[in-house]
């Protein structure tokens, strides 16, 4: 009788610590998600215009340099600092300057969506994917940031890749299943073409 109530206590112990484990693992993933979210806490849209949502409540940002009706991009790092932002053409730094070599890119201010990736792996290698008006001659085109330049401060090492002439601005980012690499999903001009492009340590494939 006295062993069956020792395997009970010892067995609710044991579960207890299960639980335990648990919580914690489940804790920890919830903090690193959270603080993976922060590279997209700041939105820049509109005429320069802008939301911070790092505290939890939107707070207006009024600093941009850089107007669009659409196309917008920005990334941050992983404590929610600002590093760049994009309308597609050019590229400004957190300093609301112009990026050095960040002119002259082939977006267009009229096109859905300009997708900044950052390459798996690195730190410093950002993509910033672009495209131009609904069957515009420059089409969908990708560039390279390196943010190790230019003091920090980031520089465009890379410029208006082709990728595809044929575009229908839209441009979507999803993570690849291996948790790691990025699957980048363009759409051909009137017609049911999907096009994909990996982006892993290697670069955009």
């Amino acid at each position: 009788y006295k062993g069956c109530i020792l395997s009970k206590k010892l067995y609710i112990i044991i579960e207890m610590k299960k639980k335990i484990s648990v919580f914690i693992l489940l804790y920890f993933s919830f903090i690193t998600f959270c603080v993976s979210q922060n590279e997209t806490s700041k939105w820049y849209f509109g005429t320069q215009a802008g939301l911070d949502f790092i505290s939890g409540t939107p707070v207006s940002i009024i600093t941009s340099i850089l107007a669009s009706d659409e196309a917008f991009s920005s990334i941050a790092d992983a404590a929610g600092n600002l590093l760049f932002y994009t309308n597609g053409l050019w590229v400004a730094n957190r300093n609301n300057a112009a990026m050095t070599n960040g002119a002259g890119l082939n977006g267009d201010p009229s096109t859905t969506q300009t997708l900044i990736v950052k390459r798996p792996g690195s730190n410093t290698i950002y993509y910033i994917f672009t495209a131009d008006a609904q069957g515009g001659p420059k089409g969908y085109c990708y560039t390279t940031v390196d943010m190790a330049l230019s003091g920090g401060l980031g520089a465009v090492t890379t410029k208006n890749t082709l990728l595809n002439a044929n575009n229908s601005e839209k441009i979507a980012g999803v993570r690849h299943c291996n948790g790691v690499d990025v699957w980048v999903i363009t759409h051909g001009q009137n017609n049911n073409s999907f096009r994909c492009y990996l982006v892993s340590a290697a670069g955009v494939n």
